[in-house]
């Protein structure tokens, strides 16, 4: 039975598990402001379990479909268009489906309602309880006190400068010097790292963190000296490639869309040692191919 709590992220993204057990393959990566419903009560454990996002959408053999249906017990949900992507669930004959789209001998379909995922308890927070409602007996004792807090309130402190005239009536000395105004000083601006780079070096000189939205064709990465598992590229007029940036993005999920366009809003990041900078997705939008 659900507890009818909700999580959301701490900072930046967080995975998405279709289990606990090893290897922890990650389903999706979510922006920090995802809200999902738990399934249950929220505990301390190291791993909540909750239910499936809007977005998320999995994957079955296309020729087990028909009209919105299964046509066979036991057909097998994946994580991704292949056999090579791990079962998630398995469906009966007649079962309903949601349709989201073809890919090749494939169908997008949205996770079945009865389907759990998981997520990594230090990875997110619940969410605070809404305030309670205040009656109009409170609301009113509320507004007198404030009021009565208003009236009665001391004057403005007198300053101590003779120079400085209270008369309204008098206009400003125009030769007079303005007054020094303390300038309070801007708190550094520090962007947490993420935990995809936990193990990275960062460039201490480069502007970390900020959000960029970059357009290129998917492909796989390798092409730096330190990468990642994608990487963006660009066509030049001659039909030469030039990479844009690292893409740490999981392979599960943006593998079957290599060479398709995409555009990816995330946080851009220098590390050490890399040619490129590493982007993290926060959105990818995958173009349909021609």
């Amino acid at each position: 039975m659900d507890s009818g709590s909700s999580v959301r992220g701490i900072q930046g993204r967080y995975a998405l598990y279709a289990a606990t057990n090893p290897p922890l393959e990650v389903i999706v990566w979510l922006p920090a402001e995802t809200v999902l419903a738990v399934v249950g009560e929220l505990t301390d454990a190291p791993w909540t379990p909750v239910k499936a996002p809007d977005t998320l959408s999995v994957w079955i053999y296309r020729d087990l479909v028909r009209d919105g249906k299964v046509l066979a017990d036991k057909s097998l949900v994946r994580a991704g268009a292949g056999t090579a992507f791990r079962p998630l669930a398995s469906l009966d004959c007649g079962t309903p489906v949601e349709v989201r789209g073809p890919y090749g001998d494939w169908l997008k379909i949205a996770p079945p309602p009865n389907m759990t995922f998981w997520v990594l308890r230090d990875q997110v927070e619940p969410l605070a309880e809404q305030p309670r409602e205040i009656d109009a007996a409170q609301a009113q004792a509320d507004l007198y006190s404030a009021l009565l807090d208003a009236f009665s309130s001391r004057p403005p402190a007198q300053p101590s400068d003779p120079d400085v005239s209270l008369d309204p009536t008098v206009p400003p000395d125009p030769a007079a010097p303005a007054p020094d105004l303390p300038v309070p000083p801007k708190p550094p601006r520090t962007v947490p790292r993420p935990p995809e780079l936990a193990d990275f070096a960062l460039d201490e000189t480069a502007v970390q963190g900020e959000r960029v939205t970059l357009r290129g064709t998917l492909d796989w990465g390798g092409v730096d000296p330190i990468s990642a598992p994608f990487c963006l590229v660009t066509r030049e007029p001659d039909g030469d490639t030039v990479p844009l940036c690292n893409l740490l993005a999981p392979e599960i999920t943006y593998g079957p869309h290599i060479g398709a366009d995409a555009t990816v809003e995330g946080t851009r990041w220098f590390v050490k040692g890399a040619r490129l900078p590493f982007v993290i997705p926060l959105a990818v939008r995958i173009s349909p191919r021609k």
